[in-house]
């Protein structure tokens, strides 16, 4: 696997990707739909171009095939300015007022799927951050009223563990919806 930093002329095609795995609101009412949707999962948040554009810190890698984008991984550096106030404590003290990094997404085009791309670009990830200083990489995926399973599962296998599940909240067209927060150590410096 060839693992090349993303540039701005490919952000079209990352766009195109994550369309496969953006939620049916439509269909939220159906209860097969959902269960569905819980087990087999890795839907998320409707990013649109002009926000990845906007994403000043982000840092996106990916693996080309046929100068082709197959498989990206988009990374943002944040400070954390305690939108997470519903965690633990002691992960709270770890990055209130820090740099983190947040794993805004990871994509992969249906014929790649379960190869295995999203793990290797997880994994190596780290050869490519910036800031060593950086010591988390967090995730935010949804809990209720769907359940995330598929994304929380890899994310876990990956070596993130779960934080915390914030309060409900109106978002996503759900009155609702909560998220669950998940990180890893990945310096430890």
């Amino acid at each position: 696997m060839v693992m090349k930093i993303i540039g701005d002329s490919d952000l079209k095609q990352i766009v195109e990707i994550s369309k496969l795995n953006l939620l049916d609101f439509s269909k939220i009412s159906d209860v097969n739909y959902v269960e569905n949707i819980e087990r087999t999962g890795f839907f998320v948040a409707p990013y649109t171009l002009d926000d990845l554009k906007d994403d000043k810190n982000k840092i996106l890698l990916g693996v080309k095939k046929d100068g082709k984008i197959v498989a990206y991984i988009w990374i943002s550096v944040d400070i954390d300015n305690h939108k997470y106030n519903w965690c633990n404590q002691k992960f709270e003290k770890e990055i209130f007022g820090q740099k983190i990094y947040n794993l805004k997404r990871i994509g992969v085009v249906k014929e790649k799927k379960g190869q295995g791309l999203a793990s290797e670009l997880l994994k190596s990830v780290s050869e490519y951050l910036v800031d060593k200083s950086i010591k988390y990489l967090i995730a935010s995926v949804a809990y209720s009223p769907i359940k995330n399973l598929a994304s929380i599962g890899f994310l876990e296998k990956n070596g993130f563990k779960k934080v915390a599940i914030s309060p409900e909240v109106p978002h996503y067209k759900f009155d609702n919806y909560q998220c669950l927060l998940l990180a890893k150590r990945i310096n430890l410096n």
